[in-house]
């Protein structure tokens, strides 16, 4: 749910170099500034570039110019997201006391009828988490797909010239 993907989000930031939290919160009016102000505030100069020893030194504040790598949900993983739902939960519960009350019921004609009615609850929370994990693995491949799309190489000036690195950060 929400609060898993906020606890991944926290986990993926804790990956960002120690500071780095801190830099970006000098930037992050950085927007509104002028060309000499970023020139300026940044220590760069827009017709030659980063040094070598300025991109590293921005690479250990900042970290690299990527996303981590994200692992794909499990297929147990996807089938558990399904019963989250407080809906869900309490339609849990009220086929298992239905299920129980089956049990006790006294007449044999209705006691095969009193189990009919959990069992139809069970059967359409089944179909439920089905079609919610078809979708959710769906959507992941949909992801995936579109990474193909991200750009294969950035052109950048470093020390006065020219340069290409890959679109993954690299420079």
């Amino acid at each position: 749910g929400v609060g898993e993907e906020r606890k991944e989000r926290r986990e993926r930031m804790a990956e960002v170099p120690s500071g780095a939290k801190e830099a970006f919160a000098e930037l992050v009016d950085s927007c509104n500034w002028t060309k000499d102000e970023l020139e300026d505030r940044l220590s760069i100069n827009f017709e030659t570039g980063l040094t070598d020893a300025q991109v590293e030194a921005h690479r250990n504040k900042y970290g690299r110019n990527e996303f981590p790598e994200e692992d794909g949900t499990s297929l147990w993983m996807l089938i558990l997201k399904q019963f989250e739902d407080t809906l869900v939960i309490i339609l849990i519960v009220a086929a298992f006391i239905s299920f129980v009350l089956a049990f006790f019921e006294d007449d044999e004609d209705e006691r095969f009828t009193a189990f009919v009615e959990p069992l139809v609850i069970i059967i359409i929370l089944v179909c439920n988490a089905t079609v919610g994990v078809l979708q959710e693995s769906s959507a992941e491949k949909a992801v995936e797909a579109l990474k193909q799309y991200e750009v294969a190489e950035a052109s950048v000036r470093r020390g006065g010239g020219g340069a290409a690195f890959p679109g993954g950060g690299g420079g």
